[in-house]
């Protein structure tokens, strides 16, 4: 079985860290807000701004498993695998 190299190893999970780190804030921020001030006329545009942001992190996060768990015994070759992942 053919593994992908170390080095897209470390940046997939250097990102994937970077994501969670980024969701976390999103997360921390909109349970901040709902909780210091509730669910008001003025509150829900940026609860939703942010339940939004998370989505949009969300998504790059769930390619980024896929990529990786989806090359396990795929081509070690770098340049397929990077293709493979923008697609």
């Amino acid at each position: 079985m053919a593994k992908l190299p170390a080095q897209i190893l470390i940046a997939i999970f250097n990102l994937q860290r970077q994501l969670v780190q980024l969701i976390d804030a999103a997360k921390t921020a909109e349970y901040n807000l709902f909780e210091e001030y509730g669910e008001t006329d003025e509150t829900v545009p940026d609860l939703e701004q942010l339940q939004n942001g998370t989505e949009r992190l969300r998504n790059p996060y769930s390619r980024l498993h896929s990529f990786s768990v989806g090359n396990l015994g795929g081509s070690t070759d770098s340049s397929y695998c990077y293709a493979r992942f923008i697609r």
